[in-house]
This record gives structure tokens, sequence and C-alpha cells, in this order.
């Protein structure tokens, strides 16, 4: 009786121990993604400062440029523009950049809602790091009292 008691127990032991490396592996596993959703908030977030320097030099090229419109042109003047040209042109390089200046803020909103479900992921790692480390730690202490 004594030596199946024993091999019971043995059993028990190694059970407990697999269980004990899964877990570690779960644990492992789990900080891998918490770090690798780190990684990438951090990668959104320079991305956003980029955007957001870009987006400041798009409207700093677009104010130099928009102050043709406030000038007070005479019908002569606008006139002799048109034929060479300039006004036109003028006129493409606004609205050109416009669509850059929309293309930008759409790629930051973008990235910006990408950082905040990278953010949203993070948390939930960190959760469920929290929940494996405890019921690890409390799985180990029973099986090391048997």
């Amino acid at each position: 009786m004594e030596r199946l008691t024993r091999l019971v127990k043995a059993y028990e032991w190694t059970v407990a121990v697999d269980k004990t490396e899964k877990a570690k592996e779960n644990l492992a596993r789990a900080q891998r993604k918490v770090q690798e959703c780190k990684e990438e908030i951090e990668r959104g977030g320079k991305e956003c400062e980029g955007m957001e320097s870009e987006i400041k030099e798009i409207q700093k090229r677009r104010e130099r440029v928009s102050w043709l419109n406030r000038i007070p042109w005479d019908k002569a003047d606008s006139q002799e523009l048109a034929k060479g040209g300039k006004v036109q042109a003028l006129t493409e390089l606004v609205n050109k950049l416009d669509n850059e200046l929309a293309k930008v803020k759409t790629q930051l909103e973008n990235t910006s809602g990408t950082l905040a479900d990278d953010s949203k992921h993070v948390e939930e790692a960190k959760k469920a790091v929290k929940e494996v480390s405890p019921r690890h730690t409390t799985y180990c202490t029973n099986v090391l009292t048997l």
C-alpha cells in the first residue's frame, strides 16, 4: 500500500511539474506579447510625431501660398497673371497642398486609432499575465506541500 501511495505521489509530482512548465511557457509568451505591443505603441507614437511635424510643414507651405488669396487684385493684374498661367499654377499648388494635408490628417487619425487599439491589447495582456501569475504561484505552493 505504501508503495502505491509513493507511486501516486510521484505521478502527481510529474503532472504538477508539467503544469508548472506549461504555465511558465504561457507566462513567457504573454510577456513577449506585452513587449511586442509596447514596441508597436512606441513605433506608432513616433509615426504620429512625424506626421504631426509633416502636417505643420504642409500648413506652413499652404500659408505661404495663401497670401495670394488675400491680395486685392485688380482686373488688369489678374488678367495679366492669367495670361502667364501663374495664377493657375498657384491655384493648382494650393489644391495639391490641400489634398496632401487631408491625406496626412487621415494617416494621423488611422495611426492614432491603431495606437489606441494597441494600448488596449497591452492592457489585456497585462491582465492576463496578472491572472496567470497568482494561479501559477498558488498551484505550485499546493503541489509542493503535498
